[in-house]
């Protein structure tokens, strides 16, 4: 189990990573396939992250908590993310401000892919 429970730590800050570097890239394929309980699609996520891009500049992320389940292949972790965003006006000037995010994660049976995310 403590093999299952290191591929799901790195499945985990993968996609912290690439939720970071989606947002600074403008790449929204980055993101996971499902994002919402309802199981959007990838075209419909990646088609409603194309619209927050204009306003979104960067993101850094803290995982402040993490809690992984390695029998039920689950895991939640606790975030503090900053973000940097462009000015309603559309001026040179950034705005920042700090949110907390929390995501649920399902993920399959080998720890290495999420088939399931809930943010909250």
């Amino acid at each position: 189990m403590a093999d299952l429970r290191t591929v799901l730590q790195n499945t985990i800050n993968s996609f912290v990573s690439n939720n970071t570097l989606g947002i600074a890239t403008k790449n929204a394929a980055l993101f996971s396939a499902f994002f919402r309980a309802q199981g959007e699609t990838n075209a419909d996520y990646e088609t409603q992250k194309q619209l927050e891009f204009h306003t979104m500049q960067a993101v850094a992320q803290n995982v402040t908590r993490t809690v992984i389940d390695v029998s039920a292949r689950r895991a939640t972790i606790w975030t503090e993310q900053t973000i940097t965003t462009t000015t309603a006006n559309g001026g040179n000037g950034l705005q920042g401000g700090v949110v907390e995010v929390i995501w649920d994660f399902d993920f399959t049976e080998d720890g290495t892919r999420i088939k399931r995310i809930m943010e909250c």
